[in-house]
């Protein structure tokens, strides 16, 4: 059993001289780039101050042909060059300030090192290519405040899941101890540049989808085999299908 809530002392520990500081988190995501800029009061509350987001394309470069192109490593260096610099503007300058995440849409490209350092001599940004292990426990801190607000009964069992453009993460929680954490290699991008190989006809798209969802899915149940269980489920694709599906739907920001 893994007890996730003992890795995260480092993240939140604050001295007494360290009130309120201010931190940037950017996430290298397989479709975007995206920076939360952040005021930490005392060593839990967080009071986000800017988000910025700009496309990009990592996951159909690593998706398709396995390494991220020269023009996609210039254009991430444009977008992480402005971030730097809006950064700079608000006095975050520290590196400690500042936490840049890659995840599958760069560690999956075999040119990963390279564009590593390319970023890091354009920008003096460092990249922390995060593998699943890591992926699955900022996953599980992300989650953390909710759970310590409702909190589940100890017996209960609760699945989290991320869906991203590359993969998708399942934790599954009894009480709020982890006790299964998986990757799946099933994501939105991912699944799309599948369907462009097959070269499939339109008619028969939903199917293979359906068919790989299906398989993910069953993976899933053999390590939960509760009947009832809860479901927290995190990204932009799954507000997406609240939204289409769920009429009154409202995003929850606890």
């Amino acid at each position: 059993m893994v007890h996730y809530s003992d890795l995260d002392k480092n993240d939140h520990a604050a001295s007494a001289s360290e009130i309120v500081r201010q931190v940037a988190v950017i996430d290298m995501g397989t479709t975007s780039i995206r920076m939360a800029v952040a005021e930490i009061h005392g060593d839990r509350e967080v009071k986000t101050l800017e988000t910025l987001q700009q496309a990009v394309n990592l996951g159909r470069d690593t998706f398709t042909g396995g390494v991220i192109s020269k023009n996609t490593i210039e254009e991430c260096v444009a977008v992480l060059s402005k971030y730097r610099q809006k950064l700079d503007e608000l006095g975050i300058t520290d590196p400690q300030q500042i936490r840049v995440v890659a995840t599958s849409a760069v560690r999956e490209a075999r040119n990963r090192l390279a564009f590593v350092d390319r970023i890091f001599v354009a920008t003096g940004i460092e990249i922390l290519i995060a593998d699943e292990a890591e992926v699955s426990r900022i996953t599980y801190l992300g989650v953390h405040p909710f759970l310590n607000k409702e909190p589940p009964p100890g017996s209960a069992k609760t699945i989290v899941t991320e869906v991203g453009g590359g993969s998708t993460e399942v934790i599954v929680l009894r009480g709020t101890d982890v006790i299964h954490s998986q990757t799946h290699r099933l994501g939105s991008l991912r699944l799309r540049k599948k369907l462009e190989a097959y070269h499939a006809p339109m008619s028969k798209g939903r199917e293979i989808m359906e068919s790989h969802i299906r398989h993910t899915v069953s993976q899933m149940r053999e390590d939960v085999v509760d009947r009832r269980v809860e479901l927290i489920a995190l990204g932009g694709d799954m507000r997406f299908a609240a939204r289409e599906l769920l009429p009154n739907w409202e995003i929850n920001t606890a």
